[in-house]
């Protein structure tokens, strides 16, 4: 390609191949919605004291809420009110009932499979959208078999499953396990379904953090890694919550970086934690919004898949850069700049750019006159969002732009 020097102003769009996508990565990237999973009684959140279209308002401040296990069943104090604060509310917000799968609580009785499906359609005359599997992995005795029955029973009643427990090779693995997966069968979740991240980042109301023999952040990443690997090939959705100490607390600082984490991670939702899931004092029926940063133009898209320098994770959006010190707990999101080329020289020079730092494919460039910017095979493909060459000025790009407007 010969070098471009224009005799007016030109505008390109640079192609978006060869920013090492990761699969899945490219998909419509939205802010992570509003998630609240609420155990106490809807009709009391927040002192609404009764007032179900108060108690409304307040569940539709979130996209995602889950509502406590025992209000599917009639005998229940708050039942009809519950019923009614769905009807409510669904057209704005899934909301999700509680059923706990586990076997491993001493004193407590298993429920059957046909006691599951009981309650499911219990739930689902309640108006959900879908149902909350509480414990459930085999780190809670349940077998692959019995995570299989309860799904497919809930995706046949055309209802969302939201799976809950720490291990996902236990919820997404086909790993031969002798006592909880002895045949190797594989996942039921899949693209209509969501994962449950609990205590993420936050756990008992601090923050993750680095031991003699383990590291919490290391965790961190490779869980998150692991869950985009099988995301790539079951489609289901991540959310996230964290989780308080006894008193629980809120810590708006932790509260921001998780929020941050959970965007650069791609989750659906999240959410902050509010102890024992306001079931009991001192958070019995109290869920405050927890306000969210606030970004004007976050973009419609991941550029990259997550990249990191030491301990700080960042990854492009196509209006900014999401980034995440797990040291420093900080994070934050930088919105494009314009760098204009202040001398000749290559492309991946930061001196020659008045923005300080070679430009990230969110930014626009200026190339001014009477300069002669180079971009060389060594460097591979390089992009921005715009690039404009004065009169006069050379940009030489071997190839690796697209030329959109002459």
């Amino acid at each position: 390609m010969k070098p471009i020097n224009m005799k007016k102003y030109v505008v390109f769009l640079l192609l978006m191949a060869g920013l090492g996508m990761v699969s899945g990565d490219s998909l419509a990237q939205t802010l992570p919605k509003n998630l609240l999973i609420y155990y106490g009684y809807p009709s009391l959140i927040n002192g609404a004291a009764g007032d179900l279209m108060a108690a409304s308002n307040t569940f539709m401040q979130y996209q995602y809420v889950v509502l406590g296990e025992g209000l599917e069943q009639s005998g229940h104090g708050d039942h009809i009110n519950t019923k009614t604060i769905i009807a409510n509310i669904k057209s704005n917000v899934k909301v999700f009932g509680y059923i706990w799968l586990g076997r491993h609580i001493a004193g407590r009785t298993p429920w059957t499979n046909a006691e599951i499906r009981t309650h499911v359609d219990l739930w689902k005359a309640m108006g959900v959208q879908g149902i909350f599997l509480d414990d459930y992995g085999y780190a809670q005795n349940v077998t692959r078999a019995r995570q299989d029955s309860a799904v497919r029973y809930i995706h046949a009643q055309g209802l969302n499953a939201f799976v809950n427990t720490g291990d996902i090779e236990e919820v997404f693995g086909s790993t031969i396990n002798q006592v909880y997966n002895p045949i190797g069968m594989g996942s039921p979740v899949d693209y209509r379904d969501f994962y449950l991240w609990e205590s993420y980042v936050v756990i008992n109301g601090r923050f993750y953090g680095k031991y003699l023999t383990f590291s919490e952040w290391e965790f961190w990443r490779v869980k998150s890694e692991n869950l985009r690997a099988y995301q790539n090939s079951l489609a289901f959705k991540t959310m996230s919550i964290t989780t308080p100490d006894f008193n629980g607390t809120f810590n708006a600082n932790q509260w921001n970086f998780t929020w941050y984490t959970a965007w650069l991670q791609g989750h659906e939702a999240t959410g902050w934690g509010e102890g024992n899931y306001s079931a009991s004092a001192p958070s019995a029926n109290l869920a405050p919004f927890r306000a969210r940063p606030t970004i004007a133009n976050p973009g419609t898209q991941f550029l990259t898949g997550i990249q990191s320098t030491e301990n700080q994770f960042f990854r492009l959006t196509d209006t900014g850069k999401i980034w995440a010190d797990t040291t420093s707990k900080t994070a934050g999101f930088i919105p494009p700049v314009v760098c204009q080329s202040t001398a000749s020289g290559l492309w991946n020079n930061a001196a020659i750019w008045s923005c300080g730092h070679v430009p990230y494919p969110y930014d626009d460039v200026l190339i001014k006159t009477p300069h002669i910017i180079a971009v060389t095979p060594a460097l591979g493909k390089v992009q921005c969002r715009k690039l404009e060459i004065q009169r006069g000025a050379v940009f030489n790009g071997m190839g690796v732009f697209e030329v959109i407007n002459r």
